[in-house]
């Protein structure tokens, strides 16, 4: 049987989980949607299967639609902790991300201020997406740079959605690293309207649409190794700074 989320490590959770900077706004920002929905008891094996089209916010809470019953989130107290703010905060940059460049999604996750029991309820309004946006999996796999498939839209499994949870839950927030802005973003503040407002409807069709995609295909295959060379350069340098501190630690030591 399934052991429940202990609400006040749900509440702390939620409270040290980042919503800005790339790439700790956007895991985090993640991360809070899974906790706020495993806390409401939703089973991991269904929130695996979860599209946005399942999550619905009209200002008064959202609903979340499941095979078997459909679990309605009210408006909480404190926005910090607030299970509807958490999702809205969540599909706005899942809806950036499938629907415009990734300068201007890491722009959005720049300078954003913390939240807490004074911020604005962003779940006070009627949330929209687009359409493509709605067809993907709630909660996709992120890698370490931030990357995710939606070209190839794959959610994460109920084993890694389950960990995930526990982790964030008994307090492990894993450090991400911060990458600058790639664009400079003049809005100050996290902007209370709808997802459909601020991002002005596209007029692709459907050819330039899938163009797109298969581009974005081709890219991530050419640079499929970067993340290997990356990874052997990060620990490239651990080796060599450990080896310096060695020699500088022997010099001393004469």
């Amino acid at each position: 049987m399934r052991q429940a989320l202990e609400p006040a490590a749900v509440d702390t959770a939620l409270r040290r989980l980042p919503i800005d900077g790339w790439t700790g706004g956007w895991f985090g920002r993640r991360d809070r949607a899974l906790l706020v929905l495993a806390a409401a008891g939703i089973p991991y094996r269904q929130l695996a299967r979860l599209h946005v089209a399942d999550v619905s916010v009209d200002g008064d809470g959202c609903v979340v639609a499941t095979p078997s019953v459909s679990h309605v989130m009210p408006v909480g107290d404190d926005p910090a902790t607030c299970g509807p703010c958490a999702l809205v905060r969540w599909l706005r940059v899942l809806d950036l991300d499938a629907t415009r460049s990734t300068r201007v999604l890491i722009a959005a996750l720049q300078r954003r201020p913390a939240v807490d029991a004074a911020s604005v309820h962003v779940c006070s309004q009627t949330l929209a997406v687009d359409p493509r946006t709605a067809q993907l999996p709630l909660l996709p796999p992120i890698d370490q740079h931030g990357w995710t498939p939606l070209d190839r839209p794959a959610p994460l499994s109920r084993q890694s959605l389950s960990q995930l949870a526990r982790t964030a839950a008994a307090g492990q927030v894993t450090a991400h690293k911060a990458v600058a802005a790639l664009i400079q973003d003049p809005s100050p503040a996290e902007p209370t309207t709808t997802a459909a407002a601020a991002v002005p409807p596209l007029t692709y069709d459907a050819h330039r649409w899938r163009r797109g995609v298969d581009q974005r295909i081709a890219a991530r295959s050419a640079l499929a190794d970067l993340g290997d060379t990356l990874q052997h350069i990060d620990a490239r340098i651990a080796e060599l700074e450990t080896r310096t501190k060695a020699l500088l630690a022997d010099q001393d030591a004469r």
